[in-house]
């Protein structure tokens, strides 16, 4: 999906398919990874800071982004978050609402089973906020030249700023057609 780059021609790649967002160098060696299935469920996009030392990716149906150095190691999130990842992805399927108490699809050694019979956590909904400093979709990120990272929030209809560790700093935007206004802020 998206990608990004960094002074030393390093390239960024935020790779979905693989829950995992890519760093390669210009030849197209293999870097550097960032995250993995237990970390991600939908990176979107990928950003770097200008000192090159923080690696910025959004997960559009975790409704954060997630904030590593550059030897991969996390080192923080932006945006709500409400539990641990591999608990949701794990946990039985269900309908919403539903009761699982008397469901048991796990194998015998408590594992997950089929990844059918699991849900689809495409929409953690709990993740998701109008609050500043939340997320409800975001899709793109920059970095501007003073480090401060710029979230573009899709279903919030506005682009959050935060400075290199995290910390919110301003918004803007809103539903409409008009000066100020976005339907789905993307890139």
């Amino acid at each position: 999906m998206g990608l990004s780059g960094d002074d030393q021609g390093v390239i960024y790649v935020a790779d979905p398919r693989s829950r995992r967002a890519v760093a390669v160098d210009i030849e197209g060696n293999f870097v550097q990874a960032y995250g993995g299935e237990t970390i991600f469920l939908n990176p979107v996009d990928v950003a770097v800071s200008p000192s090159g030392d923080r690696v910025y990716v959004a997960d559009s149906y975790l409704h954060q982004v997630l904030i590593f150095q550059r030897d991969g190691t996390l080192v923080g999130r932006l945006g709500r978050d409400v539990g641990d990842l591999l608990a949701k992805v794990s946990g039985p399927r269900r309908a919403h609402g539903e009761d699982t108490s008397e469901d048991s699809d796990a194998t015998s050694d408590g594992t997950p089973g089929h990844p059918a019979w699991r849900d689809e956590p495409s929409d953690l909904y709990e993740n998701r906020s109008a609050q500043p400093g939340e997320f409800r979709y975001p899709a793109f990120l920059a970095v501007g030249p003073d480090g401060t990272v710029y979230v573009s929030d899709g279903m919030n209809f506005r682009v959050q700023a935060f400075d290199r560790d995290g910390e919110f700093l301003s918004e803007f935007g809103r539903l409409g057609d008009g000066p100020g206004a976005f339907a789905r802020p993307k890139g």
